[in-house]
Parts: structure tokens; sequence; C-alpha cells
């Protein structure tokens, strides 16, 4: 059955110097019957593992087998978060 990682980051830096992930951690691996991945699917999905999933950014992120989680509000930019790692095959 098709499968979805989810993924948290451990961040470095500052948005005036950059981020640089220095670790990341597998939350969750759900089994899912999806053929793709939208982004309202992605942010029900998030929900539980990150705050604030509004601000979540995913468009223009990632490729066929990967979301990349950028957190963009009034005060960060481009923050990375985490991803999606998929497996829709």
């Amino acid at each position: 059955m098709p499968t979805i990682e989810i993924w948290t980051y451990d961040v470095w830096g500052n948005e005036e110097d950059g981020y640089e992930v220095n670790d990341r951690s597998k939350v969750d691996t759900i089994e899912t019957d999806l053929t793709e991945l939208t982004d309202a699917k992605i942010k029900e999905l998030i929900s539980d593992y990150f705050l604030d999933p509004e601000n979540i950014d995913t468009d223009g992120y990632g490729d066929e087998k990967h979301v990349y989680l950028v957190f963009n509000d009034d005060e960060h930019s481009d923050y990375p978060l985490g991803e999606i790692d998929l497996s829709l095959d």
C-alpha cells in the first residue's frame, strides 16, 4: 500500500544569514489510498505535527517524491520545517 512519511527538521541559522537543516526526524508513517497529494490534503496530514498549518507553504518546493514544508508569516520567511516523503506508486 502507498505510504507517506512525515519528517521534521532541526534547523540552525536565521532569516538574515540563512537557514541550515542540521538533522531530521521521522514523526510518522501513514498508509494511504491517495493517488495524488493536493495542498488541502497536505495541510490536513500535517495539522497533527506542525502548528499553524495555514502558514506552511508547499507550492514549488519539492519533486515527485518529496514535498518540502516551508513556514512563511509576517515574522519569518522560507523557514524550513520538514518534509513529506511520498511512495504513492
